[in-house]
């Protein structure tokens, strides 16, 4: 099938209405890390707070799995209570054929990947990935060049998200990165993330301003 182009979405807050507590979250992997000793940039993500811990203690493998383990059981738990995005099935059907469709999230794969079955999502979308299978987690750009390599027939992608990390990961892949703030309010601004187009939920508007971009943006 040949595309018009490639769109790689986040999940969270995106393509679902996310009840991950992503505050407490990142708080149980900081205190985690304080009561080791250490005193991790509270400016990091919580993935980079991971990749930072990895390096700090990099033979204590059963601490940096207690971190885990605590994003592991937040996200299990969000994961569990999400709801599917108002308009995120029809937006996905009505793109599928003319774009490819990829799904790139920093949660565990197959948690990730039962629930988007259950609300009816990942029949829409081409390729689904979590965290277990790229080299580095958003803001870390590995993810996204990993999609675009397997279809380097695709010229034209963009990244849509709701969170910097996501907008920061598309900066530093080269594509643009449109942003979606349904569900959540990001300051893109303090973060320094340039949007291409800020879309405030998902309808016929907003597919067609999606086509536009693709047909006029780049």
């Amino acid at each position: 099938m040949t595309f018009l182009g490639g769109i790689i979405f986040d999940m969270d807050n995106t393509l679902l209405s996310s009840k991950i507590n992503f505050k407490k979250m990142k708080q149980r992997v900081v205190d985690g890390l304080q009561k080791r000793g250490a005193q991790p940039d509270l400016r990091l993500s919580t993935s980079q707070l991971l990749a930072w811990a990895e390096e700090q203690f990099p033979t204590d493998k059963d601490f940096t799995q207690s971190l885990w383990q605590a994003v592991a059981e937040e996200e299990n738990l969000g994961l569990s209570l999400a709801e599917k995005e108002p308009g995120a099935e029809a937006l996905l059907n009505a793109l599928k054929g003319e774009y490819y469709l990829a799904l790139l999230t920093n949660n565990q794969e197959q948690a990730a990947r039962e629930t988007v079955a259950k609300m009816g999502v990942l029949p829409h979308v081409h390729q689904m990935v979590g965290r277990e299978s790229v080299p580095a987690l958003k803001p870390s750009p590995l993810g996204y060049l990993a999609i675009m390599k397997q279809q380097e027939q695709i010229k034209k992608w963009v990244a849509i998200g709701d969170a910097w990390n996501d907008g920061e990961a598309a900066r530093l892949s080269g594509i643009p990165f449109i942003a979606y703030v349904g569900s959540r309010k990001e300051h893109w601004p303090q973060r320094e993330v340039k949007p291409v187009m800020v879309l405030e939920q998902w309808g016929e508007k907003e597919i067609e301003a999606i086509r536009n971009f693709f047909a006029h943006g780049f």
